[in-house]
């Protein structure tokens, strides 16, 4: 195990957040949702909320992500989500066959159920953890040609809302989907259960139902940030949700999809908000709006983003840590096998891939002084609040010093580096 992933799994046994009341029944309660619906520039309603926290429900596909992201989102949500739905498969993107980590899939293991139980753990007693497998193997070879890439995604997430609406979800319940390296900061994933947002207030007509975070992104290391802001994870209030909304006598026109129940809705279909503007879709007369998928929730447009105030400029509400692997060749089998695969991702410059390792081994490898022509910059300079297990300065440290190390090996092993 690498020291920083040691010092992560220590964090995680001594993390308790203090229990939160369901209720919002005290002066010195409401006084501090006040002032933290005010940091986004929102309102406190006692009544609205019927005076106790709304519940949230987190769902993301879970593979080959490292006990870091996982460990960082535990942290922040613990304690917070009623439920959490992980779909794993056995399958990539590109349909090519993963063993699974968590789920037994075809291969039960000890080491597996183990897994399990320490994520359950470290989300808190009171969040009930779900995982659930997805056989990527397709019998239908018309569905198979079909249903790969992104779409496959789309599939996976579909088994989320059954485990949401399994486990009790309401009209008045927040759902949020994302990847388990996308999460809400926990200050605003309180505000969320208590404060005025308009998109969960009830009677909602669910055109534009959205809560889209403002996202900072780490590039690989704890150390290295991009400026440029995220927009995932994505929540929205249960009655604009399918399978749990009133799709029986208010929302009863369901959305044109690509493929049947789990498919996005297509271009020009409803994928954007100009789309109600133009034919077919102006044809109706509109008062009540589909409701939301899970592959709506990241490919659809329709509501608004928010950001915390009360710093020189408004900043981010969420974070996204991208690509924190263990290893490069890990690393390197996501962009070969995953959502949009690169042919040559065994053997080509990390940095050829995508932007975004151009700013992690330039920041990692301390290759480029400035940073500011690759959108990133140091954590030191980071506008906002930080997550909370980056106040832990020796993991911090030690997760950034493997990262450097992890980079430098492979290019050694590969004979490659770019030059800036």
């Amino acid at each position: 195990m690498s020291k920083s992933n040691q010092i992560l799994f220590d964090i995680l046994k001594l993390h308790v957040q203090q229990p939160l009341d369901e209720f919002i029944d005290t002066a010195e309660k409401e006084k501090e949702e006040i002032e933290r619906c005010a940091r986004y520039g929102l309102d406190f309603n006692l009544t609205e909320i019927g005076g106790k926290r709304r519940r949230i429900f987190f769902g993301s596909l879970i593979a080959d992500d490292s006990w870091h992201p996982i460990g960082t989102h535990a942290i922040e949500a613990h304690g917070l989500y009623h439920t959490i739905a992980f779909i794993e498969s056995n399958t990539t993107q590109t349909l090519t066959h993963r063993e699974t980590r968590f789920v037994d899939g075809d291969n039960p293991t000890k080491k597996k159920n183990l897994r399990r139980k320490a994520v359950a753990s470290i989300f808190g007693e009171k969040s009930n953890v779900v995982f659930d497998y997805f056989d990527g193997n397709w019998k239908d070879e018309d569905e198979k040609e079909k249903i790969h890439g992104l779409a496959f995604e789309k599939a996976q997430r579909h088994r989320i809302l059954k485990i949401w609406k399994e486990d009790g979800m309401t009209e008045e319940d927040i759902g949020i989907i994302s990847d388990v390296d996308e999460m809400f900061s926990r200050d605003f994933l309180l505000a969320s259960q208590t404060c005025d947002i308009p998109q969960f207030r009830q009677g909602q007509d669910c055109k534009a139902p959205k809560i889209v975070a403002a996202a900072r992104t780490f590039e690989s290391s704890t150390n290295c940030v991009k400026n440029r802001l995220w927009y995932h994870p994505d929540a929205i209030i249960g009655q604009c949700i399918e399978g749990i909304g009133n799709s029986e006598t208010l929302h009863t026109i369901p959305a044109i999809r690509e493929f049947k129940d789990f498919g996005c809705r297509p271009k020009d279909q409803g994928k954007s908000l100009k789309d109600y503007n133009v034919a077919p879709l102006n044809q109706t007369n509109w008062t009540q709006y589909p409701l939301w998928n899970a592959a709506d929730f990241r490919s659809v447009e329709g509501g608004d983003q928010y950001k915390e105030i009360g710093h020189v400029s408004k900043t981010h509400v969420a974070f996204h840590f991208h690509n924190f692997f263990d290893s490069a060749e890990i690393l390197r089998n996501k962009y070969k096998t995953y959502g949009h695969p690169i042919s040559n991702a065994d053997k080509a410059p990390l940095e050829s891939f995508q932007d975004g390792l151009i700013t992690a081994v330039g920041c990692a490898m301390n290759r480029v002084v400035n940073l500011t022509h690759l959108n990133g910059g140091k954590l030191e300079n980071m506008p906002g609040r930080r997550p909370i297990l980056y106040n832990n300065v020796t993991y911090i440290r030690a997760r950034h010093e493997e990262v450097e190390k992890m980079f430098k090996a492979d290019e050694l092993k590969h004979k490659v580096h770019h030059t800036y």
